[in-house]
């Protein structure tokens, strides 16, 4: 095998069109091989012959070649970073925004494989590069083929999946028209989900990041598609992108809260039999309370959704989450005392009674609280 992998790296190099897309085509195939073997085309020096046969090749061949480097990239990890330090994206991305491309019939391999390449995030590409991505893949997001568009869609979120300062976050959201159109692909059954992970990798920016989604109509377009019948990865997705919108500014606590039935929403749903669902709106419902306005606080205890708090308590495993409700009880009872009776009335306080024994933490916010209390009276 070595020697066939030695003997199909040289032919990339071979000036005839012919046989250059013939052993980027049987490269291909070894990439979808045992990792041992795909890693072969690594360690004997494919990456780079691939790469400079696509800048000396078009059409059919370089479409192979573009294959070849998305099999290389999903075969593990370390495939995947060989193919990020390579020059293989910045010239799938000359490619991708050349005049005229988005018509050809070879754009499908070229953003597939791209998102294959960039699945997880990627850091070492120069923001220049991500921008120039970026505006190739907008138009993309307009074509009929449902399979490209999520391939593109799902391209943009990995971009979005921001590992460098909110730099890509950024870039995102400065190409034009690109925000609006990952709304309105909410809409196509085929491509919300990947829709719906961009927008949330959007979200989980900085607050200035959240608000440009917010402001641009997320939410009442995301509930509006909010239901029962939705599946159940496309409701994991929404659960924590509301979880994040409340962990942000009081100004979009107050947004979420605004929306219509979001409490109805939020405590129905809490009762299904997800745990990633129950998980996520808990942090919603906890992260609102610790983040909200004074206003908004007592708004939140006069409605019913209080009622999940004894139950995130009771996620046993989710030791960071009960740690921010405890945080959020305490400030609670530090804002307004007479929370206290409202925590009693949802069964909060005697959730904490239960777990005071085995969680030394708990025990201390208990002291607090009930101090608190006796100190008042």
């Amino acid at each position: 095998m070595v020697f066939q992998i030695k003997s199909l790296i040289r032919c990339l190099r071979v000036n005839f069109a012919n046989i250059q897309r013939d052993a980027a085509w049987a490269l291909t195939n070894c990439a979808c091989s045992p990792h041992e073997i795909c890693y072969k085309i690594i360690q004997y020096g494919g990456l780079e012959a691939l790469v400079e046969c696509a800048a000396e090749t078009d059409g059919e061949t370089r479409d192979q070649v573009f294959w070849a480097l998305g099999n290389i990239a999903l075969d593990c990890p370390t495939c995947q970073e060989m193919v990020q330090s390579s020059a293989a994206l910045p010239l799938m991305i000359s490619v991708l925004i050349s005049p005229m491309f988005i018509r050809s019939r070879w754009i499908r391999n070229l953003v597939w494989a791209l998102s294959q390449i960039i699945r997880g995030g990627i850091r070492t590409l120069h923001i220049m590069f991500v921008r120039a991505a970026l505006t190739g893949l907008r138009p993309v997001l307009y074509l009929e083929d449902s399979k490209i568009k999520v391939d593109a869609i799902w391209a943009i979120a990995y971009i979005a999946d921001d590992n460098v300062g909110g730099r890509q976050i950024n870039a995102v959201l400065q190409t034009p028209a690109l925000l609006e159109r990952l709304i309105e692909l909410l809409n196509e059954k085929r491509t919300m989900r990947a829709a719906l992970r961009a927008l949330g990798n959007l979200v989980a920016g900085g607050d200035a990041q959240t608000q440009a989604v917010l402001n641009a109509g997320l939410l009442p377009r995301m509930m509006e598609l909010f239901g029962p019948m939705m599946p159940i990865n496309q409701k994991r997705e929404i659960t924590w992108i509301l979880s994040n919108i409340a962990a942000g500014s009081q100004r979009q606590i107050d947004l979420l809260f605004e929306t219509n039935d979001i409490v109805e929403i939020l405590t129905d749903t809490f009762y299904n039999d997800d745990y990633r669902i129950r998980k996520e709106i808990g942090w919603t419902v906890i992260n609102a309370l610790t983040g909200a306005s004074e206003n908004r606080s007592r708004w939140l205890c006069a409605s019913n959704v209080l009622s999940v708090v004894p139950h995130v308590l009771n996620m046993n495993t989710e030791h960071d989450l009960i740690d921010r409700t405890l945080n959020a009880i305490e400030l609670l009872i530090e804002k307004q005392i007479n929370y206290f009776f409202i925590l009693e009335n949802y069964q909060i306080m005697e959730a904490l009674r239960q777990i005071v024994q085995s969680e030394n933490n708990c025990f201390d916010v208990f002291v607090k609280v009930i101090s608190n209390y006796i100190g008042y009276h």
